[in-house]
This record gives structure tokens, sequence and C-alpha cells, in this order.
């Protein structure tokens, strides 16, 4: 079958793999147990003796009991005296159960055989006092009430070697529990949780398992709104970048420059007259707009960086395309006559104001990091 299964490339499917990966952590939890149980100090015969002298319940006077129990859900406290009255009086558990029928009570009966060590005392108390075959009424705090009948009870007795071996059994169980409950404890302890977000802002550190915050209506209103804070900054960085893009292009040609977004209908420029001096701008100018074009395309990968894993990556395109798309549009004002008639020192001082919201952008990024 195995074969087979490799044939039809069961191997490759999903439910392989998970299964595969379930089986592998049920060994290794396996012999992790098994190697903290192996470290346990073994029982010696003096400590199981002792064990067996001071649990007389368990050992020299264990018993072997059948019995009928009956589990009533709640407590009638009038119901329960009526049917402690009726069990005095010598009703059996069958006319008992009659009456719990006749009243609609819903209840549920079983048949135990078990050896006294595994009775709870105080069940075992009130069973080890009554008479075989009759009933007993019996409650549970406020849970629960019962009926008991003994049907028998046999002495066992579980003495000499083989109480010692059983002690050292019961106590070498409890000792390696206790060392993997340890160790899972330690574990649990020491285990590094990460929150996020707005969990991030409420986990103080100083306990070392803490349950994550309930979110409300609040808190996600608050994280929607800076979702589009986040979104709205990257837009109008870019649409600083393309008016920058086009202030500084129109200064390093020397005429008007304006951004497309589809290539211009036009075949060729304007032939230059062959006695015009191409146009070059100054150094200062060039080094001008290089230095405050670098810092601007510095500002917009920071942006872009810090909050592309904040927002989703349509939210993040979507600021993108509209900042440019405003960008260009905007640009067509520095186009106009009235614009290309300033001074130049305007134009330079256009291109370091259009830089001003990339770096108010950045600096509400640090403000927000900071937080």
């Amino acid at each position: 079958l195995a074969q087979k299964a490799r044939a039809m490339k069961l191997d490759k499917a999903p439910d392989f793999t998970l299964a595969m990966y379930d089986a592998r952590r049920k060994v290794l939890a396996g012999l992790a147990q098994k190697e903290l149980a192996s470290q346990v100090s073994p029982v010696t015969p003096e400590v199981a003796r002792e064990i067996v002298a001071n649990n007389p319940r368990l050992f020299a006077n264990r018993k072997f009991l059948v019995y009928d129990e009956v589990l009533i859900p709640g407590v009638d406290e009038p119901l329960l005296k009526a049917l402690n009255e009726k069990a005095d009086n010598g009703a059996s558990l069958n006319q008992l159960l009659d009456e719990l029928n006749a009243k609609k009570i819903r209840f549920r009966r079983a048949t135990r055989a078990v050896a006294s060590d595994q009775i709870q005392p105080a069940i075992l108390e009130v069973l080890s006092r009554a008479k075989p075959g009759n009933p007993l009424v019996a409650r549970v705090g406020d849970k629960f009430s019962m009926l008991l009948m003994l049907d028998s009870i046999v002495p066992v007795p579980l003495v000499g070697d083989a109480a010692t071996q059983t002690a050292q059994m019961m106590l070498m169980a409890q000792k390696r529990n206790a060392a993997i409950s340890k160790e899972m404890a330690t574990m649990l302890n020491s285990a590094k949780i990460s929150y996020f977000g707005e969990y991030a802002e409420k986990y103080d550190g100083k306990r070392k398992l803490s349950a994550l915050p309930t979110p409300d209506k609040s808190v996600a209103t608050k994280s929607v709104y800076r979702k589009f804070v986040f979104g709205g900054i990257i837009s109008v960085s870019f649409i600083s970048a393309m008016m920058l893009l086009t202030a500084s292009m129109q200064i390093l040609r020397g005429e008007a420059w304006l951004p497309r977004l589809w290539p211009d209908s036009k075949k060729g420029d304007e032939e230059r007259s062959p006695y015009e001096e191409p146009y070059s701008a100054y150094l200062f100018e060039k080094l001008y707009v290089l230095l405050i074009g670098l810092a601007a395309i510095a500002g917009l990968v920071f942006e872009l960086l810090t909050f592309w894993p904040l927002l989703p990556v349509w939210g993040s395109i979507v600021a993108v395309v509209l900042g440019v798309l405003l960008g260009t549009l905007s640009s067509q004002i520095l186009g106009m006559d009235k614009v290309q008639n300033w001074p130049q020192k305007v134009h330079l001082l256009l291109v370091a104001v259009f830089a001003m919201p990339i770096a108010a952008g950045v600096i509400a990024i640090l403000r927000y990091i900071h937080l």
C-alpha cells in the first residue's frame, strides 16, 4: 500500500505533509518526555515502604467495590429529602428511579466495579458504611446530586513486595510528571512573545505571558484612520516630488518643461538657430538641484520602506499612483507664462519649497516611530 501511495503521488499531497509534520512533533515530544523522565532519581524501597505504611487505604485496607451510581444534574433539596425518606422506608433503587421518571427529571445510571484506590475518598467513605442493596442519597456541592447503592465489597489488600513495587511506580510517575511540568513552565515563562501594532503599545513587558488585549471599535477605527494618514503622506510626497522634478528640469534646461503621462505627439524639437548658444546652467545651480533631488529621493524611499509593512500592497500602489497623477497635473502651473517670467532665484526657491513636504513626511514618520 505504501508503494501504491507513492505511485499515486500521495506523498506530495498537503495532507501527507501535515500528517508527517504532526507525527514528527509527537515523536519529538515523546522523546523529550522520555529524556526528562530518565533524569528523575529512582525511588528507593525504603521510601516506597514508608508510603505503603502511611497510606493504608491504598494498600493494606484496599477493597474492591461493585456499586450503582446515578447522577442527577443540579441540586433540588426538596426532591433529595423526599428520595431520602423513601430510601429510609425501604424503597429500592429502581423505585427511586421510577420517582425521577415520573417527575421527568433527567439522570444517568452506571454500574461501576473498581478498586478503592480509584474512588474518591468522600464516596468511598459513604459506600464503606452502606449496606448492600440499600440506596443512599448524596449531593456534591451545588453542582449535582447522586444516588449510590452498594452491591458488594471485597477486601483485596496490597501488601509485601507487590505493595512496595506499586508504591515505587506511583511515586516515580509523580516525580516524572512534576519534572515535565516544571520544564514546561520554564519554557513558557522564557518564551518570547512579540506583539505588533496596537498590541505592542499595550504590552508592558513585565509579565512573561500576557493574553492579547481584546480589540474594540475605537482601536479598529484608529487603525483605519492611521492607514489613510499614511497613504496621504505618500501621495503628498509624490505630488511634491513631481513638482520638484518639473522645477528642477526647467532650471537645468533654461526653458519650460512639463512631465507627461504619455509620449509627446510632436515629432522632434523646434530647430535651434545655428547662431544661438546652447543653454547651460551654472555649476552652483546644478549642485543645488542635485543635492535637493538626492535628499528628496532618499525621503521617498524612506517613506515607502516604512509604510510598506503598515499598508496593504494595493493601498501603497494607489497612494503612489494618485500622487504621480496629481503631481503631473499640478506641474502644469509651472508651465504658465507668468511663472516662466519669474526670476531664476524664485525658481531656485521653488525647488526647496517643493522638497519641504517630503521632509515634513519624514519628520512625521520619525515622530510616529518614537511614540
